[in-house]
């Protein structure tokens, strides 16, 4: 979920058995993990890859004055024969600048690289198609150096829906991070004082 007005976003992976989700709701960076434990994200570093990453996904770039973001051009370099146009960008909010590459024909962005702390995070975008005239890169790949890396393929893509103020909202916490044996829900246990 993205919201291209104001930045906000919200993504959830369910693979059991692991799922997680994290977020933006334009205030509060948080993550929900399999526990179903919400909490806010709390460090300098881990608040500002939630806001750049939301800067990058709602084309904040392509805001009034770029979205308020201070803006450096790193140059042009080639890799395999194609050119590439670069930019360090750190949003308002955020104290880590990251950086995004275009394609120098089609003037697309095709590369985004976060630093985050001790993590370095690479995402590839590509297979662009245009949906009611923006245009949307349906292949994802993230290089990650912790080892989290992911490709995404965006199957579907879809304008003013109905739940979207549901899924920006940070989630309430409802832990499941207990059970009992035989799928009980309550059990004594003896003690003696």
């Amino acid at each position: 979920w993205v919201d291209v007005r104001d930045g906000r976003f919200a993504e959830t992976t369910d693979l059991p058995p692991v799922s997680s989700d994290d977020g933006y709701d334009g205030r509060v960076a948080w993550n929900r993990d399999q526990k179903r434990l919400v909490w806010n994200a709390g460090g300098d570093s881990e608040r500002s890859a939630e806001i750049n990453q939301a800067f990058l996904e709602s084309y904040g770039l392509h805001r009034p004055n770029m979205g308020g973001a201070a803006v450096k051009w790193l140059g042009t370099k080639d890799q395999g024969g194609t050119a590439y146009d670069g930019l360090s960008i750190q949003p308002p909010g955020s104290l880590v600048p990251f950086e995004l590459w275009f394609d120098a024909a089609s003037h697309l962005p095709v590369r985004a690289r976060f630093v985050n702390g001790f993590t370095t995070q690479t995402t590839a975008l590509s297979d662009y198609r245009r949906v009611q005239g923006l245009n949307v890169a349906h292949a994802v790949h993230v290089d990650s150096s912790d080892g989290n890396n992911a490709d995404i393929v965006v199957t579907g893509v879809t304008f003013d829906a109905a739940n979207a103020a549901t899924a920006f909202a940070r989630p309430a916490t409802h832990p499941t991070d207990f059970s009992i044996r035989g799928g009980k829900t309550s059990t004594t246990i003896p003690i003696a004082i």
